[in-house]
């Protein structure tokens, strides 16, 4: 099994390469080729959350999970407030594949997806910045998501 720090997933998930990926992945679940459920957040003592994202991106293709921990007061001591984990599985044995950190690739996904011919009404706006790691990074990035779509 392969473990993928932040600094690869820095590396190698850049916002060029992340546009097409997610645009791929929105048709396949608008198709509704892909398996879903709601993201399910258990509450924790002052504030704090545990979430869990399960998918598949089909019948038998790779199918894992993001495990991610909210702890807001994180970010007063310099620390990332959402911190976590995806974890992938071979879709034909059920085997692990690899663990990722979930960190930055939280970081490089769009705030919201782009308006494009597949979408017909803007999409919401984001909530808040998960941290300012996150924040950050959407700056470094900001406005290439339109120079990419084309």
């Amino acid at each position: 099994m392969r473990f993928i720090d932040g600094e690869e997933v820095r590396a190698r998930l850049t916002f060029e390469a992340c546009i097409p990926l997610v645009r791929g992945a929105m048709i396949a679940f608008s198709r509704g080729q892909t398996r879903q459920l709601l993201r399910s957040v258990i509450p924790l003592a002052d504030g704090r959350m545990f979430g869990i994202m399960p998918g598949a991106m089909g019948e038998r293709a790779v199918f894992g999970a993001k495990l991610i921990s909210i702890f807001p007061d994180n970010f007063a001591r310099g620390a990332p407030s959402h911190q976590g984990v995806i974890v992938l599985f071979d879709g034909a044995s059920g085997a692990p594949l690899c663990v990722v950190d979930a960190g930055e690739v939280t970081a490089i996904r769009p705030p919201r997806p782009a308006r494009s011919p597949l979408t017909r009404s803007p999409a919401p706006k984001p909530a808040r910045w998960r941290s300012w790691a996150m924040a950050s990074r959407r700056a470094r990035t900001s406005g290439r998501s339109r120079m990419c779509a084309r």
